[in-house]
Parts: C-alpha cells; structure tokens; sequence
C-alpha cells in the first residue's frame, strides 16, 4: 500500500512540474491561450503568495510551513491502520503531500509558484495541479471524515 501511494505521489509530483516547466517555456507572461473555449484559458502567472496571491513575499515561511505539513502527513499515514477503511484517509492525505511538494519545489527553485489554468466561466483565481491535487484532496479528506462510517 505504501508503495502504490509513495509511486502515485511521485507521478504526481512529476506531472505537476513537466506541465509548470511545459507553461514556463510555452506561455507567455499574462497572455492567455484558448484552451476549451468558455470553460478553460491557459495563462501564464508567477505567483509569490499562497492562495489567490495572499501573503505574497513569504517565500521561506511558506517552505517551512510546507515541510512541517508534509512530515505530519507522513508520520500521522505512518501510524494509522493498515487497513481498508483507512485508504480513504491515506489517498487525500497522499494527495495534499504530493501537491504541497510541487509547489514547495516552485518556491525553492524560483521563488514562487507558476499557475496556468484559468477558469473562464466564473471569476477565480489561476492554479495549477498542484493545487488542484490539494484541494481535492482537502475536499476528499473532509468528506471521509464526515462520512467514515
């Protein structure tokens, strides 16, 4: 189990990265491209803070804070059951880590993270898979707790 999670959070990792490098060298700075028309634009952004660009300049706390989440997230997956009924703990717990890491290796590596996928049908905040793999797990996480019998 542990295998499958460590491997799924590495691709992950992976993914988000290859399409933050792939947006780095294909998007220009603030111009957005088409990508499904009224749903998707993909636009190339910098991003110093966390969320909607809030606390921009935290560069390093936002690091720190990252690696203590992710060695909470490692230890508390550590000491829970091996058991099926914890997968539903382990999977979104795997998914925030793997998307804290890829945007903790952003703010090392540049000094902030890059964001591409802009929603067109609704105002919101540019992001990127990692951040998506947060989210959904957050959201994932939430409702197995709230639904775990």
């Amino acid at each position: 189990m542990y295998l499958a999670l460590g491997l799924s959070s590495l691709f992950l990792i992976g993914l988000d990265q290859w399409v933050k490098h792939w947006a780095s060298v294909t998007l220009s700075s603030n111009v957005s491209r088409t990508f499904i028309p009224g749903l998707l634009d993909l636009t190339y952004v910098e991003n110093n803070g966390i969320a909607f660009g809030m606390l921009s300049g935290g560069r390093w706390f936002f690091v720190a804070l990252t690696i203590l989440l992710m060695a909470f997230i490692s230890v508390y997956c550590i000491r829970l059951p091996r058991d099926k009924k914890h997968l539903w703990i382990r999977i979104p717990l795997t998914l925030v880590f793997s998307g804290a890491a890829g945007n903790m290796i952003d703010r090392i590596a540049h000094g902030y993270v890059v964001d591409m996928f802009e929603p067109t049908f609704i105002n919101f905040a540019v992001f990127n898979v990692a951040d998506s793999c947060i989210v959904t797990g957050a959201i994932t996480l939430i409702l197995a707790m709230l639904f775990k019998n």
